[in-house]
């Protein structure tokens, strides 16, 4: 869901981005050039950050988004994961990769006219010599309640653990969504063409960026499921979620999720400020009935958006006020959906080099984490699911430990899955 202000963000980081300039290198074809042999000796120098020096391969903006402490802090981390740095070498036109004694991490360079770093980014590294077993214990070791399941081919199950356990999970609610979207393009009762303007009152809150636009605004119906799905926007998912129906999005949700909520009235419910937000989940969380529950969801709609207020990096609400799927669930969700053209979009934390097709989803707020995959191998027929999930309800997770777990299993998957 959201970190400080933004709920339901979906999750699109690697292990580190220091991205000033974009997120490339200066390599623009495969041939060898003077400019890549700088980029490589410049990646070199960074990466033995020990012998210092570091402060002069900056660029001074580069310095101001990311202070060198920073920098220092993140590439001492990399040595206490992964051992000891060994190399770096082109692994292809436009990306390199980092070889440490446990671990290999792909990133880019990407220098100024004067040959200092103005973009940097690390991906997730790719652990040498892992097991299902290993990247379990990491996962446990996070805190919390976890829970994972990887499958293969829908019916083959890889791992599982807590994999039956309903968890909070975010933005990865949102696939429901789409489904049911999806659902009635296919009967032929809309089309992805189709248009419908942006209500004010339906207007949500961050992450995304549809809130700042125009009242009546007009979109169409695939803009909005791509918004949703790529970009984790609260405001299309709103629209969608009351274009489609409440009632019939519920229909390919879990029962204990009846009624679905919208992003707007869960930011209400969790984070309203004063007596009114007190009243209404000490309402909400006193009825078992689901009909009794969509009365205070009716009456929280007439509630200000500007009711509501920030609750910082603090759990709240994390195993009362979600939407709690298994992972089990995400799988099955996720393999019905991972053709649609929105899925596909953002991969997060997978490099789309490696595979036929990726399509994800994820969600983030403090205390709730998950990451869903449906991976299609280049290799084989084969399609692997992945779903990952974390719930804390005292202390918030580190995204870029999460992700490097999850980095690790989708790593293993491929791996295994690439012919000998």
């Amino acid at each position: 869901m959201l970190r400080k202000f933004c709920i339901l963000i979906t999750l699109v980081v690697g292990v580190c981005s220091f991205s000033f300039a974009q997120e490339r290198s200066l390599y623009v074809s495969s041939g060898r050039s003077a400019e890549d042999d700088d980029v490589i000796a410049v990646a070199k120098k960074v990466m033995d950050y020990k012998q210092g020096g570091v402060h002069a391969l900056f660029a001074d903006a580069f310095l101001k988004a990311v202070p060198e402490d920073k920098l220092l802090a993140t590439l001492k981390k990399f040595n206490d994961d992964y051992g000891a740095f060994l190399s770096v070498r082109e692994k292809s036109p436009g990306k390199l990769e980092y070889r440490y004694e446990k671990a290999l991490m792909p990133g880019t360079v990407h220098l100024n006219a004067q040959g200092k770093i103005d973009g940097m980014w690390f991906g997730t590294p790719k652990v040498l010599h892992d097991t299902y077993d290993s990247v379990l214990v990491d996962l446990k070791g996070l805190g919390g309640t976890v829970a994972v399941t990887i499958r293969k081919n829908g019916t083959e199950t890889l791992l599982a653990y807590n994999n039956t356990a309903p968890l909070g999970v975010g933005s990865a609610f949102k696939i429901a969504i789409l489904k049911t979207l999806a659902d009635k393009i296919h009967r032929g009762e809309a089309s992805w063409n189709d248009v419908i303007p942006l209500k004010k009152n339906i207007m949500s809150l961050p992450s995304g960026t549809l809130q700042t636009w125009p009242p009546g605004t007009p979109m169409t119906l695939a803009s909005l499921a791509n918004l949703m799905i790529s970009q984790s926007d609260n405001t299309a998912t709103d629209h969608l979620l009351f274009y489609c129906g409440r009632e019939n999005v519920e229909k390919n949700v879990p029962v204990r999720d009846c009624p679905y909520f919208s992003t707007l009235e869960l930011f209400k419910l969790k984070f309203g400020r004063s007596d009114a937000g007190s009243s209404f989940r000490s309402r909400y969380f006193a009825t078992r009935s689901t009909e009794e529950k969509r009365k205070i969801l009716a009456d929280i709609d007439s509630a200000a958006a500007d009711s509501i207020e920030p609750s910082g990096a603090e759990p709240r609400y994390v195993s009362s006020l979600e939407w709690f799927y298994t992972t089990d669930e995400l799988c099955d969700l996720i393999d019905r959906m991972r053709s649609e053209s929105a899925m596909q979009i953002n991969p997060a934390i997978v490099d789309k080099d490696d595979w036929k097709a990726v399509a994800y989803k994820g969600g983030s707020e403090p205390g709730v984490i998950n990451m869903t995959y449906a991976l299609e191998s280049k290799h084989s027929n084969n399609v692997y699911t992945i779903s990952v999930t974390a719930n804390n309800e005292k202390k918030d997770y580190e995204l870029t430990d999460f992700a490097s777990v999850v980095g690790r299993f989708v790593e293993l998957v491929r791996k295994a899955d690439v012919p000998n």
